[in-house]
């Protein structure tokens, strides 16, 4: 009988580990409702299983994401983007809570699943939920914490550019520098989140620079001095009346070692 029970479990995990393969493959595929199918199948077998609920959110997004491409492209609405955003949440949610409870929590899954969640809260405009889940990954994985803070910094200026707030796209831009002071989009969107408190001199005619700016704007420059954004800071340096720094070395980085 305990033979039986052992063969029964292996040969639910081995089933379990096909549908998982399967949906993963599916989802790369972009068949995201055959690897949802497999993903609800599997979720339903095992709850308490991580890997599995994060796989799903992994499925739900992708498909949420392909259906508003599409609706963008049509220049239409599709209300089931927000549904399948918000099924998304659900699951990663999931993923995270499971892998908590879990005897041994995976500091990687946490990692990855909160930054999976902090995308869909972002595309659900639910902008400051989403800097926390971005956080909550940094916690997680430290030495991943350049690309959650600058993953943080792009949904809330996506944010800003949809409701003209900036709240909290400098700080978390900051916190990107911090992580990786050479990475030069995290200084232009610095640069996004300071440029809309620039002030009207007491002549009526100049204009005065919130801290910061500046040198935000000279530090792309350094790092990006032909980049994608260089015209347009170097357009708001010349408003502001600033000089362009040109003189900026990089710092060496030091190779990562093998473990």
């Amino acid at each position: 009988k305990a033979n039986a029970e052992i063969m029964a479990k292996n040969a639910k995990i081995d089933n379990l580990n096909t549908l998982l393969k399967q949906a993963r493959a599916d989802t790369a595929a972009g068949n995201y409702a055959a690897a949802i199918k497999a993903m609800s199948d599997a979720t339903t077998a095992k709850p308490d299983e991580s890997i599995l609920w994060d796989a799903l959110g992994d499925a739900q997004l992708n498909d949420a994401v392909a259906a508003d491409n599409a609706s963008k492209a049509a220049k239409t609405a599709d209300p089931s983007v927000a549904v399948k955003l918000a099924a998304a949440v659900t699951s990663y949610q999931k993923t995270i809570s499971v892998n908590a409870a879990s005897d041994k929590p995976n500091a990687e899954t946490a990692a990855v699943a909160n930054n999976q969640l902090g995308s869909a809260l972002g595309r659900l405009g639910k902008s400051q939920e989403a800097a926390a889940a971005y956080d909550a990954a940094a916690t997680a994985d430290p030495k991943g914490a350049a690309k959650y803070y600058f993953n943080e910094a792009v949904t809330l200026y996506n944010a800003s550019v949809a409701t003209g707030k900036v709240d909290g796209l400098v700080d978390a831009a900051d916190k990107a520098i911090a992580a990786d002071p050479t990475k030069s989009e995290a200084y232009y969107l610095k640069t996004q989140g300071l440029a809309p408190l620039i002030t009207m001199g007491p002549d009526g005619k100049s204009f005065i620079a919130p801290p910061g700016l500046v040198d935000a704007c000279n530090m792309y420059l350094k790092l990006a001095p032909a980049g994608v954004h260089a015209a347009d800071i170097k357009g708001l340096l010349a408003g502001l009346n600033e000089q362009v720094q040109t003189n900026f070395k990089a710092p060496p980085t030091t190779p990562a070692k093998k473990k």
